[in-house]
C-alpha cells in the first residue's frame, strides 16, 4: 500500500530540526514495519529544494501534493503536534477523498493531545484536526 508520510518538519533551530528527521526516519520505518510502502516527501524534496525559500517550500509543497493523489492512505504521526505544513497535506488528502490515519509512536503523546484539544474553548487550526 502507498502511504505518503506527515511528520513536522519546519524548525526555529538546528537541534528540533535534527529531532524532526529522527522522528520522520521512525515514522517510515514504523509504516515499513506495518507492510507499506511509505514516502515522506518533506523529507525528500527538502534534499533538492530550500525549505528556508517561501518560493521553494511553495514547489515542494505542490510537488508532493501530486504525488500524495497516487497514495492509498496518509498516515499522520502526531507526537509532536501538527504543523502548518502537516494540515496543507491533511486537508489535501480530505479534499481529495485519501483515507487518512492518526498514529502515535510515544503512547503518552496521544492522551496529552486529546487533553489539549478538549480543554481548549476554541481550537486553533491544527487542534481542530485532532481525532477524538
Amino acid at each position: 500500500m502507498r502511504v505518503v508520510i506527515e511528520t513536522p518538519f519546519r524548525a526555529v533551530d538546528n537541534s528540533t530540526k535534527k529531532m524532526y528527521t529522527a522522528y520522520a526516519r521512525r515514522a517510515v520505518m514504523d509504516s515499513l514495519a506495518r507492510g507499506e510502502s511509505p514516502i515522506a516527501f518533506h523529507q525528500w524534496f527538502t534534499k533538492f529544494l530550500d525549505d528556508a525559500s517561501e518560493a521553494q517550500r511553495e514547489t515542494s509543497i505542490m510537488l508532493s501534493q501530486e504525488w500524495m493523489e497516487s497514495a492509498e492512505l496518509v498516515a499522520v504521526y502526531a507526537d509532536h503536534g501538527v504543523s502548518d505544513g502537516m494540515v496543507q497535506g491533511i486537508q489535501f488528502a480530505a479534499h481529495k477523498g485519501i483515507p487518512l490515519v492518526w498514529r502515535y509512536l510515544f503512547k503518552s503523546s496521544q492522551s496529552k493531545l486529546k487533553a489539549i484539544s478538549k480543554r481548549s474553548r476554541k481550537p486553533t487550526q491544527s487542534q481542530s484536526l485532532l481525532p477524538t
